[in-house]
C-alpha cells in the first residue's frame, strides 16, 4: 500500500518544561486551546498518509467430517493464517516541527510503526469442532494467536524504565457454544467467548523520582492490560440466548 492512511505518533509541542516544537505549540493555541503551566506534555496526532507498506502472507484451511452413527456427527476444521507487514517508506515531518535531539523526525514514531508491523500477530491458527446429535449442537473453537509486541516509548528520548517493549506471548483463546432445539423454530444457547477469561499482561510499575509507584511508559492507569491484545482487553464474555425463527 502506498501513502497509507495511518494515525501519526504524537507530535510534541512541549515535554515538561522543554519546548520541542514551537510551531506545534502555536498551532494548538491557534485553535483556542489554553495550555496551562505544569502540563506533562502537549502535542497533536493526526490521520495522514504517513507510510508505504508491503504485506505478504498465506492462508490454508482444511475440513474433515466424522460420523459416529447414533452418537452424533462432528465437523472438524483447521485454519492457518500468516501475514507479515514491512514498512517500505516513512514520511518525514515538515522541517518546521522536527527536533532531531528529541527524536521527532517522522510522522510515525516507534509505537506507531509497531502498530503496523509487530502489534498484530503474524500467525493465527483456528481449530474448530462442531458436534451435532439430534437437537443438540456443540461448537468448540480454539484460536491460537502468535507473539505480538509494541514499544511504549513515544520518542527516542525515553530511557530507563519508560523505554519498554511490551510483549504478549503465544496465546490460545477458547470459545464454546452449546445449543438445544426445543422445537424446529425455538433454540436455546449458552456459551462463552474467551471461556477461560484470558487477559493480556498488565503494564508494570516502577518507582518514580518522587518515590511513588508509576505505570511504565507514562500510562495513567495502574495494572492496565496491554491494549493491543488481538482478542481484546475485556476478558471472558458469557451469554445465554433464545432464538426464534419464523
Amino acid at each position: 500500500m502506498r501513502n497509507r492512511i495511518v494515525v501519526s505518533g504524537l507530535v510534541y509541542g512541549a515535554s515538561g518544561s522543554t519546548i520541542v516544537s514551537q510551531k506545534v505549540e502555536d498551532a494548538i493555541t491557534a485553535r483556542g486551546v489554553t495550555l496551562e503551566p505544569g502540563l506533562s506534555y502537549s502535542g497533536i496526532a493526526v490521520f495522514t498518509n504517513g507510510a508505504n507498506t508491503r504485506t505478504t502472507g498465506a492462508e490454508i484451511t482444511a475440513n474433515y467430517a466424522s460420523d459416529f452413527d447414533n452418537i452424533g456427527h462432528v465437523d472438524w476444521s483447521v485454519g492457518f493464517n500468516y501475514n507479515a507487514t514491512k514498512i517500505t517508506k516513512l514520511v518525514q515531518l515538515p522541517a518546521a516541527v522536527q527536533n532531531s535531539s528529541f527524536g521527532q523526525l517522522n510522522l510515525l514514531n516507534l509505537t506507531s510503526t509497531d502498530a503496523l508491523t509487530t502489534a498484530v500477530p503474524k500467525e493465527k491458527v483456528i481449530l474448530n469442532a462442531l458436534y451435532t446429535a439430534g437437537p443438540w449442537t456443540v461448537n468448540l473453537r480454539e484460536t491460537v494467536y502468535g507473539k505480538t509486541s509494541q514499544h511504549v516509548s513515544s520518542n527516542s528520548s525515553y530511557v530507563g524504565p519508560q523505554a519498554m517493549n511490551e510483549v504478549i506471548d503465544i496465546t490460545g483463546i477458547t470459545d464454546l457454544d452449546i445449543a438445544y432445539k426445543l422445537t424446529p423454530s425455538l433454540k436455546l444457547d449458552i456459551g462463552a467467548n474467551n471461556l477461560f477469561d484470558q487477559t493480556a499482561p498488565k503494564t508494570p510499575n516502577y518507582t518514580g523520582s518522587n518515590g511513588y509507584p508509576r505505570p511504565v511508559g507514562g500510562a495513567q492507569v495502574f495494572n492496565l492490560p496491554y491494549g493491543f491484545a488481538p482478542w481484546g482487553s475485556n476478558g471472558g464474555y458469557y451469554y445465554g440466548r433464545v432464538t426464534y425463527s419464523f
